[in-house]
């Protein structure tokens, strides 16, 4: 088997993508909308109609996560809880000064901490729907 995404639920998709895309550059890949006895037969959800846009993260092409945008939300966010899952991320720069540029418009849960006694450095940060989103330095890449 293969990685081939993960789906993150989102209330405002317009919102989402502004915030994926611009506030973190992800780019998107495709978007596309759902409905009928498809996706109501393999959800097993009558009624149910679905937005999902793929994003990758540049300079790679491969989709590497899907926004879900659902008619019915109250039915679908029920089944929801933010702390199940999350979406983690290398990140390739300074976390520290990400985090000191960005935390008065980014909710994150807390500045970047050190992993115990490993050499990596790790925030996590809520998307506009309280999604977590994990950031993880490698500070040993950058010693060598």
């Amino acid at each position: 088997m293969k990685f081939r995404h993960a789906g993150v639920l989102v209330s405002d998709l317009k919102r989402s993508i502004d915030f994926y895309t611009k506030e973190l550059g992800f780019k998107v890949l495709k978007e596309k909308s759902l409905s009928g006895s498809f996706i109501q037969t393999i959800l097993g959800v009558k009624g149910l109609e679905l937005t999902y846009v793929k994003f990758c993260l540049p300079p790679d092409t491969a989709p590497i996560f899907e926004l879900h945008h659902w008619t019915d939300t109250d039915l679908v966010y029920g089944l929801r809880n933010k702390y199940q899952a999350h979406i983690a991320l290398s990140f390739e720069g300074d976390l520290k000064s990400f985090y000191l540029k960005n935390h008065d418009r980014i909710k994150f849960i807390s500045a970047p901490r050190r992993d115990g006694n490993t050499k990596i450095l790790v925030c996590f940060l809520e998307d506009p729907d309280g999604n977590l989103i994990e950031l993880a330095e490698d500070m040993k890449e950058k010693t060598k």
